[in-house]
């Protein structure tokens, strides 16, 4: 069995750089959700020797008194993800490069159990080989 001397990319962190543009990025999220935020979750996926393929959660959420409008700033911000995804193939992030980008699930309005709370969340599929 070969032993292989490169690894494959953590995912999670590579988003939370690649989507620190559009606004902060976190794994976990804070205990208190003051501000508009993005989180990712590796969810699965798939991969075999050379290539991982996991499925990511983003969800976007966005406070009541969001001067754009909850609601409407959380779909703004979740088609930028969107788009980011989409244009991933290629995209290196701190010298970490993406193969491809798609989404899985398109986003879907989720009831927060903090309603004052408007979160929007999609599932994506990235793909990568071992760097």
């Amino acid at each position: 069995m070969p032993t292989f001397t490169k690894h494959f990319v953590d995912v999670e962190k590579w988003l939370v750089n690649y989507l620190g543009d559009i606004a902060p990025v976190y794994v976990v999220t804070p205990s208190q959700i003051n501000s508009t935020i993005i989180q990712v979750t590796r969810v699965g996926g798939s991969s075999d020797r050379f290539t991982d393929r996991p499925r990511v959660e983003i969800a976007v959420y966005v406070p009541e008194g969001d001067p754009a409008g909850a609601r409407m700033r959380a779909w703004e911000l979740t088609e930028q993800i969107r788009n980011k995804i989409d244009g991933a193939a290629g995209v290196a992030v701190d010298g970490l490069v993406c193969d491809s980008g798609r989404i899985d699930n398109p986003p879907q309005m989720i009831p927060d159990p903090n309603s004052s709370i408007r979160r929007v969340v999609t599932t994506v599929q990235l793909s990568f080989r071992r760097q």
